[in-house]
């Protein structure tokens, strides 16, 4: 990718992903996986990838449905703030930090290098895996 800037905006997914279960196992957020098993996944990281493969993007949005939602709720604004910045949208509603490592190492990037990245992983890796482990360790751990 050359010289990036990257923007690390959810700052909780390392805490996160680090924190241990009552049992003390460490959760697999940061072990690349794909999630072809839901519906329309597959297609749209195909389509980010063909988009990279198109190169003349220099600033990326990756992440999961908050980066997604730029399409939707936030089509106006990003029209007017990155519609003329070579942007592209890299979001997918429900993806977690494991499943844009996997895009990542899977093509998403393959044929461009933006002058910016903004990742905004992580809200979804606080799901029931977190929810178990215990107070002392999330603290520790964060």
């Amino acid at each position: 990718m050359g010289k990036v800037m990257i923007i690390a905006v959810a700052l909780g997914v390392c805490g996160q992903c680090l924190a241990l279960t009552a049992a003390g196992s460490r959760f697999h957020c940061t072990k690349p996986d794909h999630r072809d098993h839901t519906p329309g996944w597959t297609a749209r990281h195909e389509s980010f990838n063909a988009a990279a493969a198109k190169g003349d993007v220099d600033l990326v949005f990756l992440g999961d449905s908050i980066s997604h939602r730029w399409e939707r709720e936030g089509a106006a604004t990003w029209k007017t703030y990155y519609g003329q910045r070579k942007a592209a949208n890299f979001g997918i509603d429900s993806d977690q930090t494991k499943h844009l490592t996997w895009r990542i190492d899977n093509g998403n990037f393959d044929g461009i290098a933006p002058r910016l990245i903004v990742i905004m992983p992580g809200t979804n890796n606080g799901g029931h895996e977190f929810q178990q482990a215990t107070k002392e360790n999330k603290i520790r751990n964060v």
